[in-house]
């Protein structure tokens, strides 16, 4: 089949049409695939078209194309979805979640809203609803009341349970040395052992010390009695 005739904004693009074929389900623009007639590509911009026949003309949606920034991949994933390019969608929706993972989450909502890719919104939430700041007074009118609403529901519960949860102070003794880890508890352990030991002897000397002095020297005259009576004895023996 000839070419097909593309017009976006100010320019043409001739197509061929084993190109649009290789795309997959191309259902939006059948009718007009029949017709010899020029495809209008409205509301799409010369910039959107050219990016997409790039990506369609790429082998197996491969070669070349690491190279498109998220401009160019959102221009895809538009098109693709308006015109029902399953194949090419689902790539495009295969590269966001790879190498656009860390984009602004507003607008990350605002791409899945624009083209149906709704498992993008629920972590965009949660990442919204940690972030330290609020949402200013642009995000909330870009992305209109329902998810803000939403967004601002997720984030207080996410701080009502932060402030729920137990400080190390409302912890026990034994909990606090399982939570440093098996080292550092067995370090706490070792350090309430030596600080158990020192206490037992230094009751041991404060016992000694208190002691009457009566008894300590009746100890004494005891021992020296026994050692002159062994004196005694040996000297008469000796006789």
């Amino acid at each position: 089949m000839i070419d097909k005739a593309f017009q976006a904004e100010n320019t043409l693009f001739l197509v061929p049409f084993k190109l649009l074929q290789g795309a997959g389900s191309f259902v939006n623009l059948a009718p007009s695939l029949q017709e010899n007639e020029v495809i209008i590509c409205d509301p799409a911009t010369a910039f959107e078209v050219e990016t997409l026949l790039f990506v369609l003309d790429a082998p197996a949606f491969g070669g070349g194309l690491d190279d498109l920034n998220i401009d160019q991949w959102t221009a895809v994933l538009k098109l693709s979805t308006h015109w029902g390019f399953a194949a090419v969608r689902d790539y495009a929706i295969a590269v966001f979640d790879t190498r656009f993972e860390d984009q602004d989450p507003s607008s990350r909502i605002e791409l899945a809203e624009m083209f149906e890719v709704f498992k993008w919104i629920k972590p965009a939430y949660h990442q919204l609803s940690k972030r330290p700041t609020v949402l200013s007074l642009e995000e909330a009118e870009r992305l209109g009341m329902a998810h803000y609403s939403a967004i601002t529901q997720m984030r207080e519960e996410t701080h009502q349970r932060l402030l729920e949860r137990p400080t190390t102070d409302d912890l026990p003794s034994r909990g606090l040395v399982r939570k440093r880890g098996h080292n550092e508890g067995a370090r706490v352990m070792t350090e309430e052992v030596l600080r158990a030991k020192h206490r037992g002897l230094n009751e041991r000397r404060q016992e000694m010390v208190s002691y009457p002095r009566s008894t300590i020297l009746g100890a004494l005259f005891l021992v020296g009695l026994s050692y002159l009576t062994g004196i005694s004895v040996l000297n008469a023996s000796r006789q």
